[in-house]
Order: structure tokens, then sequence, then C-alpha cells
């Protein structure tokens, strides 16, 4: 059995490295990121509020630029997900995640909503 040489970034398929030794993208989906090294996986402690604010940030860099870097959203989801599917029942990454939840809950995420920013924090959350 050959072990895996690298993994897409965008799809996630893991290769051989005979798989793409004459290639120049992703045999899988064309994607010509950089592809990923097994080597280089690592685990890493962090609150799941600081991995929601990262993803969210550059969910947010990913909408502006997409013009510049049109696959970023792509790479980004794909990354996000894999992290989210570690703790499916944990809070959606991303603002889209996010608002995807809101609507499955039956909520009307067009429909313009007030907010004031008077309303408290939950006690649980509060700084001071």
């Amino acid at each position: 059995m050959n072990d895996v040489y690298c993994k897409c970034v965008d799809c996630r398929k893991e290769f051989t490295k005979e798989e793409v030794e004459s290639t120049d993208c992703c045999p899988n989906c064309g994607s010509t990121g950089i592809p990923l090294a097994p080597e280089n996986d690592v685990e890493i402690k962090i609150n799941w509020l600081e991995l929601r604010i990262l993803s969210v940030w550059a969910e947010r860099w990913a909408l502006v630029n997409n013009n510049k870097y049109p696959n970023m959203m792509k790479t980004l989801f794909a990354i996000v997900k894999d992290l989210q599917d570690q703790y499916p029942n944990s809070a959606p990454l991303t603002l889209a995640g996010e608002l995807k939840e809101i609507q499955n809950s039956g909520f009307d995420v067009t429909s313009s909503v007030p907010f004031s920013n008077d309303v408290p924090l939950p006690e649980k959350v509060r700084w001071n």
C-alpha cells in the first residue's frame, strides 16, 4: 500500500507520490493551490471562540479580495469544514455558517432586524 504524499488544499483528497508526479495541479479538482504535506500536520490547542474570530476574519478578507483571489473562498471553506467536522456540535466557525444555522431554524435572515447598542450582554459573557 502506498503512503499519502500530499492532500489538496481545496478538495481535501489525498494522493500518493505516484499519483501526482507528473501533474501541476490537483488530479481531482484542478486546484493549483499548494498541496498539504502530511508531515506538516500539527495539533493546536485553541479556544473555539478564538478559532471563530480567525475564521470570520479570514472569511471577510476572502470576500473583500474575491476579485484578486477568486479561489480563496473555496479554499477557506474547505479548511474550515475540516475544522468544523472535528466538533460538529459547536457553533459555526464562519459568519456564513452562522447565518445558515439561523436560517435553518426558520428565521428570515433577509428581513431587517433593529439592533441596539443599549442591549446588555448576558451575564455569563460580561467582563464587568
